[in-house]
């Protein structure tokens, strides 16, 4: 039996490195978006594409002074007013830490709240533990896809999940699966520096509560040890108590905003 190497986290460089994580994330797979344009500049990131997809617009990466909350927020609810799926990506570590607030008096409501976790120290054995496969063939990416999109994506409008499923599959990102013909599991890792997010943990629903979800985290956790990353990811509330016994920590949270529609 193998066991994390418990060693304090460094909380202020886990926040930084989680924030790089999701920007790197969320931009790779934002610019297979229709229509996508990003634009970077000192105070924030934002990507516009087509107004009804909802994965494709959005700002975030705000660094502002304590002055500069309000106009930050105008600027914002600008680009709120084209696109009903725009949305507000506001961590711990972005500032102006007012900018939530100043949101609030633009316009904007609070949608959703995530912890944000990192870890590390796993031990590289676990990756021996599964047999992970890597889907490199865009063929073996869609089909991976598909099957994550219908797990997290159910709510979304048929045409908005199948743009979502060819994002997903011709991004920069890694995608690693568990069964040949039937799919098992699967998960989309991101690398940044410092960083290897873990997005789309999904396991099919014959073969959970097998202990797949945890092996499937444990084997990436091994991956990003080898590469001297911390894992981090994004969490709900209700599985924040299962990922702190697999080893991670809370290091802070996103919040969501979106503008709020008159009538």
């Amino acid at each position: 039996m193998f066991h994390m190497e418990r060693r304090p986290l460094n909380l202020s460089a886990a926040r930084n490195v989680a924030r790089d994580n999701l920007v790197t994330t969320y931009l790779g797979l934002a610019r297979g978006a229709p229509g996508c344009q990003i634009t970077v500049d000192p105070s924030m990131i934002t990507c516009i594409s087509d107004p009804e997809i909802s994965f494709g617009n959005f700002s975030l990466r705000f660094n502002g002074g304590d002055g500069q909350a309000d106009s930050i927020a105008f600027r914002l609810a600008g680009y709120g007013h084209e696109s009903p799926q725009y949305r507000v990506l506001l961590t711990t570590v972005d500032r102006p830490p007012t900018l939530s607030s100043s949101l609030k008096r633009q316009g904007f409501e609070m949608v959703g709240r995530l912890s944000v976790m990192a870890a590390e120290g796993f031990p590289v054995e676990w990756r021996a533990q599964l047999d992970l496969i890597p889907a490199r063939a865009m063929a073996d990416r869609r089909r991976l896809s598909e099957f994550m999109v219908r797990h997290f994506s159910t709510r979304r409008e048929p045409f908005q999940r199948e743009i979502l499923t060819e994002c997903t599959a011709g991004s920069p990102h890694q995608l690693w699966y568990l069964g040949q013909r039937d799919l098992e599991g699967g998960v989309m890792l991101s690398e940044s520096p410092g960083g290897l997010g873990l997005y789309n943990l999904c396991v099919a629903p014959r073969h959970q509560s097998q202990g797949i979800g945890s092996a499937l985290v444990r084997a990436c956790g091994a991956m990003a040890t080898s590469e001297g990353r911390m894992l981090v990811l994004q969490s709900s509330s209700a599985l924040v108590p299962w990922y702190r016994r697999l080893g991670f920590v809370e290091v802070g949270s996103l919040e969501t905003y979106r503008p709020v529609v008159a009538g």
